[in-house]
């Protein structure tokens, strides 16, 4: 089951909008969540529930910072899985409102504030041309990305040599720059 959540978050990722009446949101709300059913057709339901869920209680960043998974689970399954380590007792069911409960808690976590920042970032990034004349606001960005020192000087060197192109190139090239680094240090 593991594993398909995985897999159903990383579908997640796609944008999906659509509107939802208040009738399918309080709907959803009620709805169990079965988690012991690895069938394709309960995999299916979750993720519709999800969904609507998503496009009912939460926005645009939201949904993003809770399929975020760049190295790491993404939340909305680590947020499943917590479902199913709660103790429940004989007769009671998880269900979308439980899912929403702790989706909404894990908003108010720092968690949560330094993801959003750090997607916030890479989106506002990589919209950007790269010069010189930018570099101070440019180098917050990129220092919000996760870049250390070394990386963040590194990267200005490349903008010197590359400037008015668009960032996306920039890190590109500082890719190219790391593998190549990487090949003469005799690949540590």
């Amino acid at each position: 089951m593991r594993v398909y959540l995985f897999i159903l978050a990383l579908i997640l990722k796609t944008p999906v909008l659509f509107g939802q009446s208040k009738r399918d949101c309080k709907q959803v709300l009620k709805k169990e969540i079965s988690l012991n059913d690895d069938s394709q057709q309960n995999a299916d339901e979750i993720l519709t529930n999800i969904k609507i869920l998503f496009n009912c209680e939460f926005d645009s960043v939201d949904i993003e910072v809770f399929t975020f998974s760049q190295g790491f689970i993404p939340i909305i399954t680590q947020s499943l899985l917590t479902l199913s380590d709660i103790p429940k007792g004989e007769g009671e069911v998880y269900t979308y409102k439980d899912l929403r409960d702790i989706l909404l808690e894990y908003k108010q976590s720092e968690s949560y504030s330094f993801i959003k920042g750090v997607l916030k970032a890479e989106h506002e990034i990589s919209q950007k041309t790269a010069t010189l004349s930018d570099w101070a606001y440019d180098r917050q960005l990129i220092a919000q990305l996760g870049y250390d020192e070394g990386d963040i000087s590194d990267i200005k060197t490349i903008v010197e040599k590359n400037e008015h192109k668009p960032y996306t190139e920039i890190f590109d090239i500082y890719a190219g720059f790391l593998k190549s680094k990487k090949v003469s240090e005799g690949g540590r």
